[in-house]
């Protein structure tokens, strides 16, 4: 076996014996290779792009593994990400996937769905919703009994954090998406407590914007669409137009201001400036990856405002 076929034999049992041909082009193949190895039975070709290693037995991870390779920014979700998270209730069931790609395309080897975003993790090798993203897959499409137990099991495990099953109940409020009602009696029966105090919440905001690839940031600033105003916004970062608050409340308190909510995000929209909110999960809990969607939210707002493709990095007053 040359060089590249023992690359691609250790990239196949990584994948459950699958691969793509990006894959294969990354380890130096080109097409007229493959072709010569489908044509040897070398390799079994499972879809256009596909591909799984001769010999190795098919199996319902391998599905899983050729159905997200095939769909492009995809990643197993609905009931067959359930079953791959071991949740209670749920068994092996035909794949499905869901891909953020503008455009979502038949598959072959899935059932495709189509998010705009969606928070996934790898489970033996294989791109999967989080638990609680799979949790609001479900909501509202398999029976409540059914995924309460599956819930209660998974927090019992300490697989999934409950402050991120409120984030989602109040994200699917705010946008009422399906689910939403069966993601409130979730949340409702466990969750307690008070607030989170505003001395915390600020400690959190402050680490997570005191990085350098932050732009200069204005804490406690006045409300950039009202500044003569007595209103305050927690930070506000101005070569983005980009506010950024910290929210303590209970997620009950979160849902009964969503009107609120919503009509400050417009009145800064008007004026040009985008808000977006972190709960305190985000800020502690999931710290890393709320780092790095604020800082593709800030790319993204510096290409609108100023053309440029890298935002424009420094530490402000007081950092």
């Amino acid at each position: 076996m040359d060089g590249f076929d023992a690359a691609v034999a250790r990239l196949a049992r990584r994948q459950h014996g699958v691969f793509s041909f990006d894959q294969v082009a990354e380890l130096g193949g080109s097409r007229t290779m493959v072709q010569r190895r489908l044509a040897s039975g070398r390799w079994d070709g499972l879809a256009s792009g596909v591909y799984r290693m001769a010999g190795v037995p098919t199996s319902w991870e391998s599905d899983l593994m050729a159905a997200t390779l095939l769909t492009q920014r995809s990643a197993v979700s609905d009931a067959p990400a359930a079953a791959l998270h071991g949740l209670t209730d749920f068994p092996p069931v035909p794949p499905e996937v869901t891909t953020t790609e503008g455009r979502c395309h038949a598959s072959p080897l899935a059932v495709v769905h189509r998010r705009e975003r969606y928070r996934a993790t790898r489970v033996q090798g294989i791109r999967v919703g989080t638990i609680d993203q799979v949790v609001g897959d479900l909501a509202g499409t398999v029976p409540f009994e059914r995924l309460d137990r599956a819930v209660s099991d998974a927090l019992a495990e300490r697989r999934v954090h409950l402050g991120r099953l409120e984030d989602l109940a109040v994200e699917r409020s705010r946008a009422r998406g399906r689910g939403a009602v069966d993601l409130r009696r979730l949340v409702e029966r466990r969750s307690a407590g008070e607030p989170v105090p505003e001395s915390v919440l600020e400690e959190h905001l402050w680490r997570l914007l005191d990085d350098p690839r932050v732009p200069p940031v204005e804490f406690q600033a006045s409300l950039p669409w009202d500044p003569g105003g007595p209103g305050r916004v927690d930070a506000f970062i101005r070569s983005w137009m980009l506010v950024v608050e910290a929210d303590g409340r209970r997620w009950h308190a979160r849902v009964d201001d969503l009107a609120h909510d919503q009509r400050r995000v417009q009145a800064g929209q008007a004026v040009g400036v985008e808000t977006v909110r972190f709960s305190y999960t985000d800020l502690t809990a999931d710290a890393d990856a709320t780092l790095a969607l604020l800082l593709q939210i800030g790319a993204q707002r510096e290409r609108l405002l100023h053309g440029n493709d890298v935002p424009r990095g420094g530490r402000g007053p007081g950092r």
